[in-house]
């Protein structure tokens, strides 16, 4: 198949989306023979971070966590699982900078990491078809327009997602956090505001027919370019004209660039 899967659902009726993403689901479950390695860090929690002790020698993350062949538990590719049972996307990356001003929060690894705090490898195709299988509905990127009246601005539309971070630190403990603790707000050391984030979905390049997010690496946006899969409720221009540039990576709190995280996509209950 040459075009991602989100691709031919995003153009189909809603009926029809609903039975692929279901003979996905059961296709990929009657032909995965390996397991899927699922956190187990209990996502009800609403603390700011967890830390629980890791066995002597793990590596990653992705090591860290018990194994489960169960199912409900969905593998795509990139490393990309939808856990259904604890509702839940993960997606794998590494941190790519700890210091400077931001424009993405997450993308494509060869797009726009030295402005996004973590880097991945899969397609941001890939995690929206996870996250329409996890029974979350997308609807449209914000978006932003200059003119002689002033900027007129439409904020994205979607279901709202929590998006957390999870990594081992230096003394081979989990750590998660919201992915809002790893930013910072300039003047004033200000805190970003915990908040969901809206599940755009992207959009669909009419003239290629591709799904623009693959191509320009916006998986997680800060500010609105208008093809992030997620993206702020609030819309912030993606010229420094129009808005100045204003939230930049947290340094101390991020460990170093380069070091294996874990994306925990969910869907935001107040």
């Amino acid at each position: 198949m040459s075009q991602p899967l989100v691709v031919h659902l995003l153009r189909s009726e809603r009926l029809v989306a609903v039975v692929l993403l279901l003979l996905l689901a059961i296709a990929f479950s009657q032909s995965s023979c390996r397991s899927a390695s699922v956190p187990t860090a209990d996502q009800s929690s609403r603390s700011s971070a967890v830390s629980t002790p890791v066995e002597p020698g793990n590596a990653s993350v992705e090591s860290r966590p018990t194994e489960h062949t169960v199912e409900g538990v969905v593998s795509l590719p990139g490393g990309v699982v939808c856990d259904r049972n604890r509702l839940q996307v993960l997606v794998p990356g590494e941190v790519a900078i700890d210091e400077g001003f931001l424009e993405q929060v997450v993308c494509i690894r060869g797009t726009r990491e030295h402005e996004a705090l973590v880097v991945v490898t899969c397609k941001p195709s890939d995690v929206h078809a996870a996250l329409l299988l996890l029974g979350l509905e997308s609807g449209r990127p914000g978006l932003w327009t200059y003119s002689d009246t002033g900027v007129s601005r439409v904020p994205p539309q979607g279901d709202r997602i929590r998006i957390r971070v999870r990594f081992l630190d230096e003394t081979g403990a989990v750590q998660e956090h919201p992915i809002s603790t790893w930013m910072v707000g300039q003047p004033g050391e200000r805190t970003f505001p915990e908040q969901a984030w809206v599940f755009g979905g992207s959009t669909i390049d009419q003239e290629t027919g591709d799904y623009r997010a693959d191509s320009s690496g916006s998986l997680v946006g800060l500010v609105t370019f208008g093809d992030e899969v997620l993206g702020l409720r609030s819309v912030i221009a993606d010229s420094i004209e129009v808005d100045a540039a204003e939230w930049e990576a947290r340094s101390f709190l991020i460990p170093p660039p380069g070091t294996p995280v874990q994306l925990v996509f969910s869907p935001w209950i107040d």
